[in-house]
């Protein structure tokens, strides 16, 4: 176990040893400390990994965030030129991604010197996202550990990651899927969960 004391508030706050180098809500004030180090030289290092999302309602975007904090990772937006927005956007976002079209990238990426990436996507009928699939296919994944997690509305994510995990040279080494979030009271818990396995997995 790591001892530390909140910098916001003074609590004692205890935490297991696989979350040095992480974030952790303080039980008392809920600032968000960095857990320090006992061994650094013996504790794997998440330092910097990237966090990379598409969103376009929104709900991706929030997850992403919520799991870059605790993470202490970079986060970058995936943006294309298609405008997905209203009913009809919608309607052609699903055409284009059961039909994997490709999409045009307005975003710039770079995936140099990283050696952990996190993809976060919604899942559109049992796909991948076109920009996520232009992603990688723009960047390239080979060399870099790879992890995703994609949010729907019950259905849709294993067949999702099983074709995401087809278009990278190693695979994902992690992958999280979160259903129906509205209605998920245990959102926070589930990303820090996720957070250590990722810790562990690099």
């Amino acid at each position: 176990m790591i001892e530390l004391d909140c910098p916001q508030c003074s609590q004692r706050m205890s935490v297991p040893s696989s979350m040095a180098g992480m974030k952790e809500a303080c039980p008392a004030c809920g600032h968000l400390a960095v857990i320090p180090s006992t061994d650094s030289a013996s504790v794997p290092s998440l330092t910097k990994p990237l966090v990379v999302y598409y969103s376009r309602s929104g709900n991706t975007k929030l997850v992403a965030e919520k799991l870059a904090n605790i993470l202490d990772a970079d986060l970058e937006e995936i943006q294309e030129a298609k405008d997905r927005h209203g009913v009809f956007g919608w309607l052609g976002a699903r055409w284009d991604a059961m039909m994997k079209r490709p999409t045009e990238l307005t975003s710039q990426h770079s995936t140099e010197g990283r050696t952990l990436m996190i993809l976060g996507m919604p899942i559109w009928v049992r796909n991948p996202p076109p920009a996520i699939r232009q992603y990688i296919s723009a960047v390239g994944l080979a060399g870099r550990k790879t992890a995703a997690f994609c949010l729907h509305g019950g259905v849709g994510g294993e067949k999702t990651l099983t074709r995401l995990t087809e278009l990278l040279p190693a695979g994902l080494i992690e992958t999280l899927e979160i259903k129906k979030l509205a209605n998920d009271p245990d959102l926070d818990e589930k990303l820090r969960d996720w957070a250590q396995r990722l810790h562990q997995a690099v």
